[in-house]
């Protein structure tokens, strides 16, 4: 009879360690390092679990979300960001984590609104963000470290290229911002990696225009600036010459330049080949050499002193007088 009951002990025990087994895997759940569970209880939230076994009471609690907490490279593009009136395309590379419970800062009310946030959602703010940290970090930036007066769009374009100061400047004080901000989103950024500038889009257009205008814009002001170097170095050559020079460089529209005739002494003239580029950012550097004479068909002479002052008639050549044809008179 003993036996009996120590057979039936011991089978009794064997189920309910089985059962035991059986109901710890269905409430357990082993989550990785990486790995967060957002856990609702009874429709509302209760608590954010892991790393390691985490008992989950069936009926009770309810699995809604699971968070990917480790740190990681993203690389986001952000369009049309002006920077010193040039349309730019920046795209960033920063490291950052998931963390609901370091950016809730203990604080289990706002924790709750964090959990509430999607993948997807959190996405799309996060854009939002850095965006609004470059413009508010651009406008910083155009204030402290301003362009030169007169400035063109090509110096818009160089003053933010990779690399340079002012660009690493900018990611900085967008680190900085974005070190402040993200949290309201659940993430939090990685302190330890810099944030990297990785590519810069500047619009077609833009680079069609500069390419087109010799990396200077061709406005009045520069107009004069050309003419004036022009003149100095160069005195020989007439005004008449400088408008047709500047005329002829592309970007320039002819309506701004007076049309004037080309005037000479006779026997004198010469075609100038003219090379303009931009020499310390503001004056214009000017090369020209001659490569062809022009001569006059003929030229106006001033009248000799004691003479009659009539018009000088140019003389006709013989082959002038080879293309003339004979007319009959009229009877």
């Amino acid at each position: 009879m003993d036996t009996l009951i120590i057979i039936l002990g011991g089978i009794i025990l064997v189920i309910v360690v089985i059962v035991a087994i059986v109901i710890f895997a269905k409430t357990t759940q082993v989550v990785p390092q990486e790995k967060r569970l957002v856990i609702y209880r009874f429709g509302r939230f209760h608590r954010i679990a892991g790393p390691g076994p985490v008992r989950i009471v069936p009926g009770l609690d309810e699995v809604v979300q699971t968070i990917e907490v480790r740190d990681h490279p993203v690389e986001i593009t952000i369009p049309g960001i002006f920077v010193f009136g040039v349309p730019n395309d920046f795209t960033l590379n920063l490291w950052y984590r998931v963390d609901l419970v370091q950016a809730a800062e203990s604080d289990n009310n706002k924790l709750a609104e964090l959990v509430q946030i999607r993948d997807e959602e959190r996405s799309r703010q996060i854009q939002v963000i850095i965006r609004e940290a470059l413009s508010n970090q651009v406008a910083n930036i155009q204030k402290r470290m301003p362009l030169p007066e007169g400035a063109t769009t090509l110096d818009g374009v160089i003053a933010l290229a990779l690399g340079n100061e002012r660009s690493q400047e900018l990611m900085k004080s967008v680190k900085q911002e974005l070190e402040r901000t993200l949290p309201s989103v659940g993430v939090v950024l990685n302190a330890t990696r810099p944030i990297t500038l990785t590519q810069r889009g500047i619009p077609g257009e833009i680079i069609k225009a500069i390419q087109r205008q010799q990396g200077r814009e061709i406005d009045s002001q520069w107009l004069i600036k050309y003419a004036a170097v022009l003149q100095r170095e160069f005195p020989e050559i007439s005004k008449a010459v400088s408008s047709q020079v500047l005329a002829a460089i592309e970007g320039v529209d002819v309506g701004k330049i007076q049309r004037l005739l080309l005037e000479q002494e006779a026997g004198a003239g010469g075609e100038f080949e003219v090379e303009m580029s931009e020499r310390d950012g503001t004056i214009p550097r000017v090369r020209a050499k001659t490569k062809t004479k022009v001569d006059k068909p003929y030229a106006h002479r001033e009248p000799e002193s004691g003479r009659s002052q009539q018009a000088v008639r140019p003389r006709l050549t013989e082959d002038d007088l080879a293309v003339l044809k004979c007319v009959p008179r009229a009877n």
